[in-house]
């Protein structure tokens, strides 16, 4: 005399929502892990850390405010905004909000090929720190490399990339 449970109604499609994606502990130490290089790289130019934390928060909070209208409009059906728009904000400075967004909103997660670009982001922001942080070293082999004639010296590099008031220091 095995009786079935009695057949329940699926939720209606409010109910049914799935949960927006966390951020985890080893994401957390994930995003941690790639702002030590960015930050060591702008304690060896002699930059205001506070400043640059401020400009990428900025970014970081805009980027992550368009990751959750695009989500938005991706459901409403609506408008989206174009993943140029959002990939120009991570270029840029915003890549730590939109790691956060990407987690945290499971938007932009699994599209193979804006992922392979928001990669390619994070490894350009990646070598320019490791650059800086070694004294434009290859910076200064690809100037000479392409212009065999004319090797920048140590001091024009440094002054093309220093500022020169107190306004950053």
């Amino acid at each position: 005399m095995n009786k079935r449970p009695p057949h329940r109604d699926p939720l209606p499609r409010q109910q049914a929502r799935p949960r927006k994606g966390t951020f985890s502990l080893v994401n957390l130490l994930l995003l941690a892990a790639l702002l030590i290089l960015p930050y060591q790289a702008v304690q060896a130019l002699g930059w205001d850390w506070r400043w640059v934390a401020g400009y990428v928060a900025i970014l970081s909070l805009t980027t992550y405010s368009a990751y959750a209208l695009d989500k938005r409009l991706a459901e409403s059906g609506g408008w989206r905004i174009p993943e140029f728009n959002l990939h120009f904000l991570e270029f840029f400075g915003g890549w730590p909000g939109a790691w956060i967004a990407q987690r945290r909103l499971r938007h932009k997660c699994a599209k193979r090929s804006y992922q392979i670009v928001f990669a390619l982001i994070l490894l350009i922001h990646q070598a320019a720190a490791f650059d800086a942080f070694k004294d434009w070293q290859v910076t200064r082999s690809l100037i000479s490399f392409w212009d065999p004639g004319k090797s920048p010296s140590e001091y024009e590099v440094r002054r093309a990339i220093r500022p020169q008031s107190d306004d950053f220091r």
